[in-house]
């Protein structure tokens, strides 16, 4: 039987020891959890108890009733490293998920004054936008936002599926190669429209990212904007 902390709210507890036991892979992805009789009796508390908590990981998206099935882990949190230039697509994978992309909005936008300074362009230079929900096994994960110098793709960056193709895959087929990129992390609250997208309350806090990209010649060549679900994430950096 494991031991609980009486002096701490007990669901509160087993929330977070179920909660670890999915980020250690114990329960992995799609596996069936143990019943609410059966942690009763691990944890040495009452159903009730167990309920609570279970109803709590459901309603945060990690867990899943099945009517006449039991309860399903549909959702881990993923490990992103802050000191490596991995894309999400790759840290969505690590974590034995099914990465995708959904694709809002793309095309050719108008020059803006912040976003052009952003980017080192002219007052007049033209900004490709991407704006795109980041899935896990279908599961939203993050929105983001993306602007590109045009000029550098004006060619055909139109003509892409970015649903199928990743941006830095595009941009290595143009020669071009992302070698640096300048990250900076705020949370905010996120607006009525981006909530929709990510399936939550508007004003809901979550973890804003911006990234600053510079390819191997040192130009400027990405700028995003990405609204990451907060409890869906952990983060690692090594300190030296």
């Amino acid at each position: 039987m494991e031991k609980m902390d009486y002096r701490l709210p007990i669901h509160i507890q087993l929330k977070q020891m179920i909660l670890q036991k999915i980020e250690d892979e114990e329960y992995k992805l799609g596996d069936k959890i143990p019943s609410e009789r059966e942690m009763a009796q691990l944890y040495g508390v009452n159903r009730m108890t167990v309920k609570h908590a279970v109803n709590r990981l459901v309603e945060e998206g990690y867990l899943k009733r099945v009517q006449g099935k039991g309860t399903f882990v549909v959702r881990t949190r993923m490990l992103r490293d802050l000191e490596t230039l991995t894309g999400l697509s790759a840290t969505i994978q690590d974590k034995g998920l099914v990465p995708s992309s959904k694709v809002i909005q793309s095309g050719v936008v108008e020059a803006f004054a912040e976003m052009n300074r952003r980017l080192g362009l002219g007052e007049e230079a033209g900004l490709f936008r991407l704006l795109r929900l980041r899935l896990g096994s279908g599961i939203p994960l993050a929105l983001e936002d993306t602007y590109v110098p045009y000029e550098l793709f004006a060619d055909d960056i139109e003509k892409q599926d970015f649903e199928v193709l990743s941006l830095f895959e595009y941009m290595e087929q143009k020669g071009i190669v992302v070698k640096e990129s300048v990250q900076s992390l705020t949370i905010e609250k996120i607006n009525d429209r981006e909530a929709k997208y990510l399936g939550i309350p508007p004003q809901h806090p979550v973890f804003a990212f911006t990234y600053t990209s510079r390819d191997q010649h040192g130009r400027l060549v990405e700028y995003t904007k990405s609204y990451t679900l907060g409890d869906s994430t952990n983060f690692e950096v090594t300190l030296r």
